[in-house]
């Protein structure tokens, strides 16, 4: 399970600034947002702190230059504090689950001697504060848990709560050790991309459970529903994914392989472009009472049928501008995939094969579903893809959800 405690293992916050500094001219809004929040909440004061004033920010963003790897330790110290906080004032530091992580902060020995005493220590809700925050500020970014908490209206202690069981479910520190054994033998550079795919995939699989209202629920209502089933899914891929997809799949894999990431590494990272919509899966599997494998297929095929991978891939290729410029984007994207799942669902309540329920829900419906085909292949091919052609898109399959 997680060591939390190793605060991101052995280079612990050298890394951890190392991976803001790799992004910190793109992600300058997010900063200097997160700088506005916590001088707002009255915990930074940044004058004292030597950050860039709002002038300052605005010429950063000018010349395109980013914080500096000593203004974005400041800023990591803050962020950590006021995550700390927030999980002190919620109810996250008294789940069963992390009673474990408390445990491990302490030498093996005095576990084995004391423990039933240790899980009363009148230190534990603050110990488990401490731990949580490190760990998701040190691996998913300063302003991960604060963006995520003001874009879905939830307090921050749920949203590491919901990051604590991403990483649960997904298996999170396989990926980061296998990723940092790699020190040495490939460049930075390349190691921060690895992480950040991996990052990449908590972060959606935290707001998904943000929103589907696991924050709210001990851990292992979310562990239970959907770590097996995640496993399952894993060892079906790229089995399972229709021609575009494993196109993709290959084609990361290939170019991962050629930087040297060794191959069962640069496999399970491929996966993780796919394993976003796995609690989805999961969920459908359970609601039309079907295999997860075929559950999989429908999902998958669906996505094929509408080009929807085309679709998610110019979503994300968006330039955005700010901070409501990035919340639209995330809209859009959250918005593409609910309805991508009431669309396999829709073809799930058909009989047969996962081939035969998909044709058997289109032929039902073959006007509707065949103009929402072809506008959305004639939007894919209409030249560099804006923000107005996509959200027309998604606006086209957004009809077809009572179908």
């Amino acid at each position: 399970h997680c060591d939390w405690s190793s605060d991101v293992c052995s280079s612990d916050l050298s890394m951890a600034v190392s991976l803001l500094e790799a992004t910190a001219v793109q992600r300058l809004d997010e900063h200097s947002e997160l700088i506005r929040t916590l001088e707002r909440e009255g915990l930074l004061n940044r004058t004292v702190e030597f950050l860039p004033d709002e002038e300052a920010l605005k010429e950063r963003a000018r010349q395109g230059r980013g914080l500096t790897r000593p203004e974005l330790s400041v800023l990591l110290a803050y962020s950590k504090m006021s995550l700390f906080e927030a999980t002190l004032k919620s109810d996250m530091p008294d789940d069963p689950f992390f009673v474990r992580d408390l445990l491990d902060n302490f030498p093996p020995a005095l576990v084995q001697a004391y423990g039933p005493e240790l899980k009363q220590h009148q230190l534990k809700r603050e110990i488990i504060a401490t731990i949580l925050s490190n760990a998701a500020a040190n691996r998913m970014g300063v302003s991960f848990a604060h963006r995520l908490a003001e874009d879905h209206g939830h307090d921050r202690g749920e949203v590491l709560k919901a990051y604590a069981t991403a990483h649960e479910v997904f298996q999170g520190d396989s990926y980061w050790e296998a990723i940092e054994a790699l020190d040495g033998q490939l460049p930075a550079a390349t190691q921060y991309r690895l992480v950040g795919l991996t990052a990449g995939l908590l972060k959606h699989a935290t707001g998904w459970l943000v929103m589907a209202g696991y924050a709210k629920k001990p851990v292992l209502a979310a562990v239970d529903r959907f770590a097996a089933a995640i496993r399952e899914l894993e060892t079906l891929l790229p089995g399972l994914l229709p021609p575009s997809y494993l196109e993709d799949f290959n084609r990361t894999v290939t170019q991962l392989v050629a930087e040297q990431v060794p191959e069962p590494l640069a496999q399970r990272l491929a996966a993780t472009r796919v394993l976003g919509a796995a609690m989805d899966i999961t969920d459908l599997a359970h609601e039309a009472n079907v295999t997860l494998a075929d559950a999989a297929a429908v999902y998958f095929a669906t996505a094929e049928r509408f080009r929807l991978l085309w679709l998610y891939g110019a979503i994300n290729a968006l330039q955005v501008r700010g901070k409501w410029h990035a919340l639209a984007r995330q809209n859009l994207r959250d918005d593409l995939f609910h309805i991508h799942r009431l669309l396999a669902g829709r073809a799930l309540k058909h009989p047969g094969t996962p081939a035969e329920r998909l044709e058997q829900w289109l032929a039902a419906h073959a006007d509707k579903l065949g103009f929402a085909e072809r506008r959305i292949a004639d939007l894919s091919t209409a030249g560099p893809a804006d923000f107005e052609r996509l959200a027309v898109a998604v606006r086209e399959l957004r009809k077809l959800r009572a179908l």
